[in-house]
């Protein structure tokens, strides 16, 4: 062989070392940037699945919270409706006093205790006003209405002891707290 040829075969070998280098550079290179890309893509992806992980947990938190502020309402409102019934015992027992005392005194006795009831009643009016409109913001509108049937009745007794004021006589006395009690029994 002459050294032409040998010079070839160096140059064709040189050429194929040359392609298997570039062949293997790339590989590396395509291995480096799948790695990259993996790594972006993982990278991503965990920061995306913290983001939900947090979106989750904060969900979860608002939720507690609400309802928490939803009890203490709802615990709020229930005390409010604890005392009216207290009130309406205490109202139902004052009324049940006037009642011996108009039994036992005389009619200016009977007046006096009339009128503090009609005082007491202006003040349960502007209560209720109040109740009213607090309970209607709150939406318990149905605990509401419960308790102005109650303060309705509270107010058609106090008419019947009105009129047993107005009528003070044996026959008539007997027939208004009859049809008192009946009313209350009723209830």
């Amino acid at each position: 062989m002459s050294e032409l040829e040998l010079l070839r075969l160096e140059i064709a070998e040189l050429k194929k070392e040359q392609a298997a280098r570039k062949t293997h550079t790339e590989k590396v290179r395509n291995r480096v940037v799948k790695r990259m890309l993996l790594r972006v893509a993982s990278s991503a992806f965990a920061s995306w699945k913290e983001t939900v992980e947090e979106t989750i947990r904060l969900k979860n938190v608002c939720t507690r919270v609400l309802a928490r502020m939803m009890q203490r309402k709802l615990a709020g409102v229930f005390e409010k409706w604890i005392d009216t019934v207290d009130e309406t015992k205490r109202l139902r027992t004052l009324l049940l006093k006037v009642k011996v005392r108009f039994l036992k005194r005389s009619m200016a006795a009977c007046w006096n205790a009339w009128k503090s009831n009609v005082t007491e009643s202006i003040q349960n009016r502007r209560l209720i006003a109040r109740f009213r409109a607090r309970f209607t913001r709150q939406g318990i509108h149905a605990s509401f209405v419960r308790w102005h049937d109650l303060m309705i009745t509270e107010k058609r007794n106090r008419s019947i002891v009105t009129k047993f004021a107005q009528r003070f006589s044996k026959q008539i006395e007997s027939k208004c707290f009859q049809k008192w009690s009946c009313d209350r029994v009723q209830k």
